[in-house]
């Protein structure tokens, strides 16, 4: 993962982090987040990720997806980490990093996740940051979420550093039934919601600038 030193968005809307000795830089077309919240009933601890989708040029004819790196990620070291200081690591780290958008549960249909998401806007808020809460696309049907993960991995397009916990997650996956196998593989959970986001919402970059939107021709062809 990268040493953010500055996070700054272009004109057209590209995302740009300057790392290291500040001369080094990669541009994403966008950063999304996602977080697996804390079970108490179950004694699973938070874990959060945030990734970034490389910014790609695209050519006439020419669609190619830009490599998703790994920015960020944190695992509450158990159960028993407030929900203050978990939800004080993802709004840092979304204001850092430039992340808005996380995927997470908003509805937990009476689980022990009730209400985090409008908590952690309303701390966010406290904190003059914005954070959206989406529900994560296809949630309720995990195995197609795992393909999309295996397709992404097949293509060279998942970044994630060897000593994170989301790729020692992902390369001890091989449960028999993978929706209660989600429970336990916390960071492969958040994974799924980024990438099924990205399969269903694909960024797009549309300029800021209000000349290119007139119509091209003279006054008399308005």
């Amino acid at each position: 993962m990268d040493n953010v030193l500055r996070a700054s968005k272009s004109e057209k809307g590209v995302i740009v982090h300057e790392s290291g000795d500040g001369e080094s830089r990669r541009e994403y077309i966008t950063i999304r987040g996602a977080i697996s919240w804390p079970i108490f009933g179950e004694n699973v601890p938070g874990y959060y990720l945030i990734l970034g989708e490389e910014y790609v040029r695209h050519f006439q004819g020419q669609e190619q997806r830009g490599k998703l790196y790994l920015l960020s990620e944190f695992a509450a070291p158990d159960i028993r980490m407030s929900l203050d200081i978990f939800f004080s690591r993802i709004v840092n780290d979304a204001a850092r990093l430039m992340c808005n958008t996380f995927y997470a549960i908003k509805e937990s249909k009476g689980e022990d996740c009730d209400g985090y998401g409008t908590a952690l806007q309303q701390f966010a808020y406290g904190k003059r940051t914005s954070i959206n809460i989406e529900q994560p696309p296809l949630v309720d049907t995990p195995d197609i979420g795992m393909h999309y993960i295996k397709s992404w991995a097949e293509r060279g397009l998942l970044s994630l550093p060897k000593e994170s916990l989301v790729h020692n997650q992902l390369r001890a996956w091989e449960p028999e039934n993978i929706k209660p196998a989600l429970l336990s593989f916390a960071a492969v959970n958040a994974l799924r919601f980024v990438i099924c986001g990205l399969e269903v919402n694909v960024p797009t970059i549309t300029s800021s600038d209000w000349r290119k939107k007139i119509r091209k021709g003279t006054w008399r062809s308005a």
